[in-house]
């Protein structure tokens, strides 16, 4: 018997135990799915997958749509979502959009197709990727990494010469980078990144919407703001004191640009490594209605919102393999 063979039985033992899971315990089964989002853009194959992989491109994100739709999904905002959940509404494939730290792309290109489709969204803003957009250290390590043959950080040198090694670099650097508390990632971000003479491929103030296009977008009917913490730092490297001026000033900031405080709120970066449980506990005093992670799968009658997964678009492989990965989503229990 062909492992091929092997694989497809196993599938389908494991659809027909899970029909009959769904049957007698639909509760364990998600009715929706939060899809987090980056950017909206054309790939671009000379960049390093460590950010090229936060991209969708536009066709890829209109024929997800248009699958979802034929395939039974509806969308809603997540004021609506919320409402489901809280008021316990019986309600199955049902889909929000959600989209990370206010790139530019989203409003000159996620923005039209959403209003094709009649889909609402909502974008996390974190005001000081506006404010200063040098803080987008991401791209910034991308071209010290791609211009250098070897790269010293924190005491170590870093051979990356071919793709393979560049790519595993970034990543190795950049999980240092994100943990990192503000006092430490200036600190980085001046006396480290900053010694190399990089020529930048990307204009950082060129990458993120200005707060008149924020405002712009913000007034849009399909489009809800929510909170992104201000300089986008990692809950793990900062103290409660640290977290809680992050969280004022990012409101605060929202206030006086766009009238409006945030109900919602995502992680930046949003995975364990920079997450952690007592997170949860923390956030629960912070008056926002849900909070969101960048990791995890479908949402069930009994998640808790305040550490609410979201099935996060990372390197884009095209709406068909997009569709298989939500359906498998849907249709496994959830612990």
């Amino acid at each position: 018997m062909t492992n091929h063979l092997v694989k497809n039985i196993r599938f389908f033992a494991g659809q027909i135990g899970f029909g009959l899971i769904r049957m007698f315990c639909p509760k364990k089964f998600p009715y929706g799915v939060i899809i987090g989002l980056h950017r909206v853009c054309d790939l671009d194959d000379k960049r390093l997958l460590g950010n090229e992989g936060l991209k969708i491109t536009p066709s890829t994100l209109e024929d997800f749509i248009i699958s979802s739709k034929k395939m039974g999904y509806h969308f809603t905002s997540l004021d609506e979502f919320y409402k489901i959940h809280t008021q316990h509404i019986k309600a199955k494939k049902v889909l929000c959009m959600t989209l990370d730290d206010a790139y530019k792309d989203n409003l000159d290109v996620a923005l039209p197709i959403f209003r094709k489709h009649n889909i609402p969204f909502c974008i996390f803003v974190a005001p000081g990727l506006i404010d200063d957009p040098e803080y987008c250290w991401w791209y910034r390590l991308e071209d010290i990494i791609q211009q250098n043959d070897v790269v010293q950080y924190d005491g170590k040198s870093y051979l990356c010469k071919s793709r393979e090694e560049k790519e595993n670099v970034f990543w190795t650097i950049r999980n240092q980078i994100a943990v990192l508390n503000m006092t430490d990632l200036r600190t980085e971000l001046k006396d480290k990144i900053d010694l190399y003479s990089t020529r930048y491929s990307h204009c950082a103030k060129d990458i993120f919407m200005s707060w008149e296009q924020v405002k712009e977008i913000s007034q849009d009917p399909l489009c809800t703001i929510g909170a992104h913490t201000y300089h986008h730092v990692a809950f793990a490297g900062c103290n409660n004191e640290e977290l809680k001026n992050e969280l004022a000033m990012c409101q605060s900031s929202l206030q006086e640009h766009l009238g409006q405080e945030a109900k919602y709120f995502a992680y930046p970066y949003g995975d364990k490594l920079c997450v952690k449980d007592e997170h949860r506990e923390w956030m629960h005093h912070q008056g926002y209605k849900a909070v969101f992670l960048a990791e995890g799968g479908g949402i069930h009658c009994n998640t808790d919102m305040l550490q609410a997964p979201r099935f996060c678009i990372y390197n884009d492989n095209g709406a068909k393999n997009i569709m298989r990965s939500l359906n498998r989503t849907m249709l496994r229990p959830i612990k």
